[in-house]
């Protein structure tokens, strides 16, 4: 017991590095030990929590993060296939080719005359994962355009002007993502200290194993969306439109359902600064999109997106539970009608949300997401990072809960002999079990524990 208290501390940072140097060679279809390490590391995350929550000293809190995130550098992803259309959209910019111009199975029509590029994006179309999932096919979507923005494109284009196709471009895209989340973990902070609340509770954030690992790891940019997120509500709270709406913009392009801002900032402010906000906001958004799409290449991106809302389904609680219903007590498939339904469904709850919520931004944001993760047809894990973020400056535990269920759909992947749809209903009915029992305040003991948790003011040594 001695030990733990003197060298606990130390123990667990040790033990959650090793646990991400492991992570970071396991497959997606390697569920035990993926399993395992995720659950280990949530476990020693919320030891250093509850450690650094109250700690002063915030920069010994700022480099065990970044060690974390640094046991991935040696590594390419192998819980996710995305980055190959990654390096495929940035090798298209570097030969000046717009990364909306055609898809990648037409490549043989487009590079007809030109045997060099052929044979190049050949290979890099049938660009296979060095690993644990070494067998399977990693272009994924190759049949559809490109649907990443501004942003993305930027980021994809300077890593492959610096770094080879698939290795070295890596590096250099973490290093923008990992530049992106220390500006969010700052950010973070200062948003705390402004709501009276311990700036130590950016541990949940920045100490969390989905953020890091979706991040770092599988090098998803919804870090920098959540980065610029929350600077743009830093903005809104000096009441800097101008600045928020250009920010704004910039989140926009990275991940697009940043716009709900929008929405979130309805009723917030006066009528002038909200119209300045909007516009600012839809016109640099425009600005943008005009960098990266002409006339005909906008409805190819266009195209793209809806139809990977159409045709794609992944972690989608209530339409997998509603066609399941379906199926087993009226012998009827759903899907058909819950896809027409459920957007009217969140387009309402939206306009409730932004009209009669009183609360402040974040709360309203974090609702409308919450809104818009439920009845989306894709949740992938790492959509959640910005769910987190609104979480704790909301003062809610139901979004931690989650970053940590939703690791498990990726049970999904590989060989197995269960139906992956009942994680998916354990999580969505944990999730909204808590969601409902911090909605309504009246269970005592939670009220307490989160009072005590996040409860607590800041001083002046933080």
């Amino acid at each position: 017991m001695e030990f733990l208290k003197k060298y606990g501390l130390w123990l667990a940072l040790v033990l959650s590095l090793g646990g991400y140097g492991y992570i970071s060679t396991l497959g997606r279809s390697n569920h035990l030990p993926l399993f395992t390490v995720y659950s280990g590391l949530f476990v020693l995350f919320f030891a250093l929590a509850y450690h650094f929550r109250l700690q002063a000293k915030w920069y010994l809190l700022f480099v065990c993060g970044l060690l974390f995130r640094l046991a991935f550098f040696g590594e390419a992803p192998h819980l996710s296939d995305d980055y190959f259309r990654f390096t495929w959209d940035g090798e298209l910019q570097k030969d000046g080719i717009s990364a909306f111009t055609f898809t990648p199975q037409a490549y043989e029509t487009f590079f007809e005359q030109d045997s060099a590029k052929r044979e190049k994006y050949k290979s890099l179309l049938e660009s296979r994962v060095v690993g644990p999932d070494s067998t399977i096919a990693q272009m994924n979507s190759s049949g559809y355009y490109s649907i990443y923005p501004a942003m993305n494109q930027a980021v994809f284009y300077l890593s492959s002007q610096l770094g080879s196709a698939n290795k070295g471009n890596l590096h250099f895209i973490r290093f923008f993502l990992l530049l992106a989340e220390v500006i969010g973990f700052f950010v973070l902070r200062v948003l705390l200290l402004q709501r009276n609340m311990s700036a130590g509770l950016v541990v949940l954030y920045w100490l969390n194993p989905l953020v890091i690992i979706e991040i770092m790891g599988n090098l998803h940019f919804d870090g920098m969306a959540t980065t610029f997120v929350l600077l743009s509500l830093f903005l809104l709270e000096r009441r800097r439109m101008l600045a928020a709406g250009s920010i704004l913009a910039l989140a926009i392009h990275t991940k697009l359902n940043p716009l709900f801002v929008l929405g979130a900032a309805f009723n917030r402010t006066t009528i002038r600064s909200l119209l300045i906000f909007c516009l600012t906001t839809l016109s640099f958004t425009f600005l943008l999109f005009c960098t990266i799409l002409d006339s005909e290449t906008f409805w190819n991106f266009k195209q793209s997106f809806g139809l990977y809302f159409a045709w794609f389904d992944f972690n989608a609680g209530p339409y997998y539970f509603l066609r399941m219903i379906g199926k087993e007590l009226f012998a009827m498939d759903w899907a058909a009608y819950i896809s027409l339904v459920f957007p009217f469904l969140t387009i309402l709850l939206f306009v409730f949300i932004c009209v009669q919520t009183k609360k402040d931004i974040a709360q309203k944001l974090l609702l409308l997401y919450f809104v818009y993760f439920s009845f989306t047809p894709v949740l992938h894990p790492w959509y959640l990072v910005v769910l987190l973020a609104l979480g704790i400056l909301s003062q809610k535990l139901y979004p931690l809960l989650w970053t940590f269920l939703i690791f498990f759909t990726y049970s999904a992947y590989g060989e197995h002999d269960f139906n992956y749809h009942w994680v998916v209903y354990v999580e969505f009915f944990l999730v909204y079990a808590l969601f409902y029992l911090e909605s309504e305040g009246k269970w005592k003991l939670l009220n307490c524990w989160k009072k005590q948790f996040f409860g607590l003011t800041s001083n002046g040594s933080e």
